[in-house]
């Protein structure tokens, strides 16, 4: 449905979008299963909500400006160069619902939490199909993008009925748990995107070095390879 050279850029666009993701929210919704007071909890998943927001926002006007020069960079054609507009929303989405997970977690409903996985996918994979059957050569990345926004709905609704936010705001607390939990933006995010990078850059470097249908075809190697087998 799709030719070698979308994959390609395709898996260049999830390569930017791994390394950018790990620094969504600087870790902070890492903590949110540490506190014993729920009020501490509610804030953090507040600052890593905020976070995620001025993250976003920051990078849209960064690819805004200079989405051209970023693509010749990594050698992606000039013709997927607005994909990296759909970016920063796709990452909004998807750090939405890091934080949402958590908190789950915290709140033991790991039900939950896998059947968002299933609700992703599905979503995500439906899209990406019916996209693909009309011709749609951007349908990867809107796929993508409907799998991440599916998640959060199903996430917000389950929130909401374990009503986990019966906590008033307050700036105070918030600024608090902002210094309480500061070790995770020092210590975990910066380390987790260079390991991220360590995995991704491979795609990047067969891409500048070759061709976007060749580095379709490494990735789908590469996705090959990490499936699980059964060794006798």
């Amino acid at each position: 449905m799709f030719p070698p050279e979308v994959f390609g850029a395709f898996a260049l666009y999830l390569s930017t979008f791994s390394i950018l993701a790990t620094l969504t929210s600087l870790k902070y919704e890492n903590a949110i299963i540490i506190p014993k007071s729920g009020k501490k909890a509610v804030h953090l998943f507040y600052l890593s909500f905020f976070l995620n927001i001025l993250f976003s926002l920051l990078l849209f006007v960064v690819f805004l400006l200079f989405r051209y020069e970023f693509s010749h960079l990594i050698g992606l054609n000039d013709q997927y160069s607005h994909w990296f507009l759909v970016l920063p929303l796709s990452l909004l989405f998807f750090g939405f619902y890091k934080v949402i997970n958590f908190m789950l977690i915290r709140e033991k409903r790991f039900r939950y939490a896998s059947l968002n996985k299933v609700i992703r996918r599905s979503f995500e994979g439906a899209g990406q199909t019916t996209a693909g059957v009309l011709g749609f050569s951007s349908g990867l990345v809107w796929g993508h993008l409907l799998g991440s926004f599916s998640n959060n709905i199903s996430g917000l609704l389950q929130l909401r009925k374990m009503s986990c936010f019966a906590q008033p705001f307050e700036f105070s607390t918030l600024k608090g748990v902002m210094r309480r939990f500061g070790n995770f933006p020092k210590y975990q995010a910066f380390p987790h995107m260079l390991n991220t990078v360590s995995f991704t850059l491979p795609v990047i470097i067969v891409n500048i070095l070759y061709n976007q249908e060749l580095t379709g075809f490494f990735d789908l190697t590469r996705q090959g390879l990490a499936l699980p087998c059964k060794i006798k």
